[in-house]
């Protein structure tokens, strides 16, 4: 006794190490639920409560010893004694009582709520399994969308041409100040740039946008393809399956074209012998054999339909990133526009540079064109100077 009250007293060391981790990991579940994989790591320590365990162990296992030893040499001899003591008294008493308990509920109400406990247990399990499977699904999403905004930051500080196509108010603004001190202007557009470059708010694609639209197209179209051809090889082998179990629904039974009689006569044990023979025989005649019985039909499942449910809610969620993504994907410039207006304003005077350089370039080349042409056709030196200015 002296060991259980030592470690019913003081507890196990283990077990209450083990107590402690559980409660601090169900805390930590609780305070970050989206990322509770994180809270595991407290159970890495549960190796020092085996340490713990080895010294209560020590320390408890010394009362366990003395008590044996005055169990052995001091305990068994009283007991011994008051035992027959205790015998000179012994006598029997018989007692007969009778009862009827008449009962009008076959549950108690623990087990009555025991039981819907348990239904709605039941009921919401694959929700908390969805729930568990988001949050990992959504744990890793966080992270992938965090190293894609990290790396867009990047180049948009440190490249002056990365999606630099917009014509923003700042650059209006950057594009009046220029008229006001004489010098060129790039507003407004014409055709050509007008596909190159757009307002943010604009409904119109670029022309990288356009291939980018086309090729998520692409592959949504293709994927939605190969999903809805497995679902329609689902369902053909489920509708062939039940075509069969519908045409073999009906039960075939063959019996014997011709039947013979056979009859013995005589007395005696051999005699019975044969006739229950023959008699088993004719038995067997004028049975009916069963070909094609219900019992080897095939049962065909209905394929799940909550299945093909999911499988387009991701389709639809699918073909609403590839419709409207390229427009989400113009939020990131506006956002590092807000966070780095200096470094904004640096991106949309390149811009406006660009755009003038590309029409000096533009004019250049039309002016050497058409001079090579002239010089080509022999006209006069004065159109030749023309065309030079």
């Amino acid at each position: 006794k002296a060991g259980r009250i030592c470690n019913r007293e003081l507890g196990s060391s283990e077990t209450i190490c083990f107590r402690y981790l559980d409660q601090a990991k169900d805390s930590c579940e609780r305070a970050l639920p989206l990322l509770f994989y994180i809270c595991y790591v407290v159970l890495s320590f549960k190796v020092l409560c085996s340490m713990m365990a080895t010294v209560s162990v020590v320390f408890c296992s010394i009362p366990y010893y003395i008590q044996t030893f005055i169990q052995t040499n001091v305990a068994v001899p009283i007991t011994d004694a008051l035992n027959r003591v205790r015998a000179e008294f012994e006598f029997n008493i018989s007692v007969v009582h009778h009862f009827s308990v008449n009962l009008s509920a076959s549950k108690s109400l623990g087990e009555v709520s025991a039981d819907m406990m348990e239904a709605v247990q039941q009921h919401m399990e694959p929700y908390h399994r969805a729930l568990e499977f988001f949050s990992y699904i959504s744990f890793w999403a966080i992270l992938y969308l965090w190293y894609q905004a990290i790396r867009y930051r990047q180049r948009y500080l440190r490249d002056d041409t990365f999606d630099n196509i917009y014509i923003t108010r700042r650059f209006v603004e950057l594009d009046l100040r220029c008229a006001e001190q004489g010098r060129p202007t790039v507003l407004p557009l014409s055709a050509r740039e007008r596909g190159r470059y757009l307002p943010p708010g604009a409904l119109w694609l670029t022309k990288r946008e356009r291939r980018q639209y086309g090729l998520q197209l692409f592959r949504f179209l293709r994927h939605m393809l190969l999903g809805f051809s497995i679902i329609l090889a689902d369902y053909s082998i489920f509708w062939l399956l039940d075509l069969f179990r519908h045409q073999l629904s009906a039960e075939i039974i063959a019996r014997a074209p011709s039947t013979m009689t056979i009859s013995v006569n005589g007395t005696g044990y051999t005699s019975e012998i044969f006739q229950d023979l023959v008699s088993a025989f004719n038995t067997l005649q004028e049975g009916k054999v069963s070909v094609l019985s219900q019992v080897c039909l095939i049962e065909p499942l209905e394929p799940d339909h909550n299945t093909y449910i999911t499988i387009g809610i991701l389709y639809g969620v699918w073909l609403f990133i590839c419709i409207f993504g390229s427009y989400m994907a113009r939020l990131r410039r506006a956002v590092c526009a807000a966070y780095f207006p200096s470094r904004e304003q640096e991106r949309l005077a390149f811009l406006h540079n660009i755009i003038r350089a590309r029409r000096e370039w533009l004019l250049l080349a039309l002016r050497r064109t058409g001079t090579q042409r002239l010089a080509d056709t022999g006209k006069s030196r004065f159109f030749l100077i023309l065309t030079s200015r």
